[in-house]
């Protein structure tokens, strides 16, 4: 499960997201299209959670993002949409 599957990015703050493992144990990686290589920093970006494990990831601009983007989190190819704001 992944939460929220929209986030606010702020330049300063960044942002997160929670990976919850359902129904057993997995194996996860965020993938980011080639536009975004070196715009955005995502920490971490793989791992493995067990059973009803969560963790947080946090999300942060590095180069320059375009308005609204999105990160793929496999398995199960989830996308979450980067929307980057303006403060």
């Amino acid at each position: 499960m992944v939460g929220p599957t929209t986030v606010l990015l702020s330049p300063l703050l960044g942002s997160t997201i929670t990976l919850t493992a359902e129904d057993g144990p997995v194996s996860w990686s965020i993938s980011e299209s080639a536009s975004l290589v070196g715009a955005l920093t995502v920490s971490p970006s793989s791992g493995t959670l067990s059973a009803g494990q969560s963790v947080q990831v946090t999300i942060s601009e590095s180069g320059l993002a375009s308005l609204d983007t999105q990160l793929t989190v496999n398995p199960g190819g989830q996308q979450v949409t980067v929307v980057l704001a303006l403060l």
